[in-house]
């Protein structure tokens, strides 16, 4: 039996520039994903960051309802990973409005938090926005 190479390359076609944007607390990741608020479905990304905590890329992971999203863990690390991110904070929306975490939120909190774990990965926050107001799980100590 023969056995076929395969290779697989991360190829960088453009370098956005955030403008050297620093995230340092849930308020900037708010101000950085503001017109979130306004979507009408619940949208989840990922954003990586380097060891300056400057945007390094963010990725849309998954589009729901207007009350709900699934989130794969694996997708949601896999930019991490693919751009060698040191930190990642994730940010969805809640079209309803009100940001408080839902159980499914805080389950997924857990999950993305024991994964970046397993990858060397700082989790910094979980941002939930809504309704012109935001929660994040690490300014309320939940991480």
């Amino acid at each position: 039996m023969e056995y076929q190479k395969i290779e697989y390359k991360l190829v960088r076609e453009n370098n956005p520039n955030y403008n050297r944007k620093n995230i340092r607390s849930g308020k900037d990741v708010f101000d950085f994903f503001n017109d979130l608020q306004d979507e009408t479905k619940e949208k989840f990304f990922s954003l990586c960051l380097n060891n300056m905590n400057e945007i390094i890329c963010f990725d849309l992971v998954a589009i729901g309802t207007n009350n709900s999203s699934i989130a794969d863990i694996k997708e949601i690390v896999k930019a991490s990973i693919l751009t060698n991110a040191v930190a990642l904070i994730v940010v969805h929306n809640h079209p309803g409005g009100d940001p408080a975490p839902s159980q499914a939120d805080n389950q997924t909190t857990k999950a993305v938090k024991e994964a970046c774990k397993l990858f060397n990965i700082q989790f910094l926050d979980h941002v939930i926005i809504g309704n012109g107001k935001y929660f994040s799980f690490n300014e309320s100590g939940l991480i």
